[in-house]
């Protein structure tokens, strides 16, 4: 009788961690999903330069399964650029030099508040006091030298951090 339970009990645990398995995979991530490696990309001055459109452009491109989308990292006039989607922030880890500014296009179809929980001055200038929905654009001006670390305050799990150098 004990070898039926423990047969029994085999089985269960198969079934549970093929489902669990299943469940976690890459293959049923939804298409926004942008892979790992493209979210922990850095950004720096030699970059990302977008120049009119008449010319030549430099610029990331996301590929999601269904789509390829062509984003600036720093436009023409030296302004950094981070993105928030559906999936979070991107590129979620900037370097700028101290005097650029840095702007927050909001992309998803969320809200989005940027937030720092920092308790220094300085990094808490950086919070938002308002909401922006789609389409809407944040522009912060980074003079102090430091790590920047923040988050939308209307999804606290999407984060990300600019170094000040």
């Amino acid at each position: 009788m004990n070898d039926k339970k423990f047969i029994y009990m085999t089985i269960v645990v198969v079934i549970v961690a093929g489902i669990i398995w299943y469940a976690t995979s890459s293959s049923n991530k939804s298409d926004d999903t942008i892979t790992t490696e493209i979210e922990n990309q850095i950004i720096d001055e030699s970059e990302g330069v977008i120049k009119n459109a008449s010319q030549t452009q430099k610029s990331t491109n996301i590929t999601t399964p269904t789509k390829t989308v062509s984003r600036p990292l720093i436009t023409e006039d030296g302004i950094y650029v981070v993105y928030y989607g559906n999936s979070g922030f991107y590129p979620n880890m900037v370097n700028v030099k101290a005097g650029k500014t840095v702007r927050f296009t909001n992309e998803s179809d969320k809200a989005m508040l940027i937030f720092t929980d920092s308790i220094y001055s300085k990094y808490s200038a950086l919070n938002q006091l308002r909401s922006l929905g789609k389409g809407g654009v944040y522009d912060f001006t980074f003079t102090d030298i430091g790590l920047w670390e923040y988050y939308n305050k209307n999804n606290p799990t999407d984060r990300a951090s600019i170094t000040v150098y």
